[in-house]
């Protein structure tokens, strides 16, 4: 493949993403919308695995000690997280999430999956739709992170 090729091919996915991010944004609520990418993400992470350390959370993240400081302080303050000692390790902290951050989790949840039908129901048919899931996959599969 010709460097003018792929290089034509990056500047339309860029675009592309660009173009769906902002639909994204657009969709979701404002509560969701206000919450950070890393924000959401620890939300994700500590209702999935409600034993982690701040530590893991950090490295995980590979932010700051400081930056990852503030994002749960801003959770903390928002009603999302609480503080607290964690089991395993009695000299460190966990966060426990909160009834309102599980109902955040949730409506960003139904919101993604309304984002997902709405990328499906841009395609012509099956087959498209079909081609479309897995090249998402083998995407997510090579560059994706998993919580």
């Amino acid at each position: 493949m010709s460097e003018s090729i792929l290089n034509d091919q990056i500047a339309s996915v860029d675009e592309s993403i660009r173009q769906i991010t902002f639909g994204m944004k657009v969709r979701h609520s404002d509560d969701v919308r206000n919450l950070s990418q890393n924000e959401m993400l620890i939300l994700n992470m500590v209702s999935h695995k409600p034993d982690l350390i701040l530590k893991e959370i950090r490295e995980y993240l590979q932010v700051p000690q400081t930056t990852l400081s503030s994002i749960i302080a801003k959770l903390e303050k928002a009603g999302y997280v609480k503080r607290i000692i964690n089991r395993r390790d009695l000299r460190s902290f966990s966060i426990e999430i909160t009834n309102d951050g599980r109902q955040m989790i949730d409506a960003h949840m139904c919101q993604d999956k309304k984002i997902a039908e709405d990328f499906l129901s841009a395609l012509d048919n099956i087959e498209e739709r079909c081609s479309f899931v897995s090249l998402m996959e083998k995407i997510a599969k090579k560059i994706g992170l998993k919580c």
